[in-house]
C-alpha cells in the first residue's frame, strides 16, 4: 500500500517496522494448537462450575477437582458413555483426567473439546447394542 506524501503529489512507501524489537512468528499458533491438545476441561451445564486438566494437575471448582483427584488416585471405573461405556479414571493422560472429570460430575459433565481421540477405546464403535467395553 503506498500513501501520498503531503502537499508532494507523489506517493512514498506505507511505512514498515524494521526495528530488531519487532514481533516474529515463532510457531505461537502452533504453540496454543498444541497446547489445546494437552488440557481437557468438563463443565456442569446451568451452573458457573468447571473442571480442567493440563500436565497433570486438575484445576477449577473445587469440589470437582478434590472429587476428580480422588477418583483418578484410585483408578475408579467410570461409566462415561452408558450405557456400558466404562473408563479408568487417572490423572496422567487426557483420557483418565477426562474419565475422573465426568466421575466427578456424576452424569452431568460436558466436555468441552471436540476431540475424537479422547473417546478412543471407551466404546466399540461396532457394537450394536452401543457399549463394549475394549481393553
Amino acid at each position: 500500500m503506498n500513501v501520498m506524501n503531503p502537499g508532494s503529489g507523489e506517493p512514498r512507501p506505507y511505512p514498515r517496522r524494521t526495528d530488531t524489537d519487532a514481533p516474529a512468528d515463532d510457531g505461537g499458533q502452533e504453540d496454543l494448537m498444541a497446547k489445546a491438545k494437552d488440557t481437557v476441561t468438563v463443565r456442569l451445564p446451568g451452573e458457573h462450575r468447571a473442571v480442567s486438566w493440563s500436565g497433570g494437575a486438575f484445576a477449577g471448582d473445587p469440589e470437582l477437582v478434590s472429587t476428580a483427584q480422588g477418583l483418578a488416585a484410585i483408578a475408579a471405573q467410570v461409566e462415561v458413555a452408558p450405557p456400558g461405556g466404562y473408563a479408568t479414571a487417572g490423572a496422567d493422560s487426557r483420557q483418565g483426567a477426562m474419565v475422573a472429570m465426568l466421575g466427578a460430575a456424576r452424569g452431568r459433565g460436558i466436555v468441552v473439546e471436540d476431540d475424537p481421540e479422547l473417546w478412543d477405546g471407551i466404546i466399540d464403535p461396532d457394537a450394536d447394542a452401543g457399549g463394549e467395553i475394549i481393553h
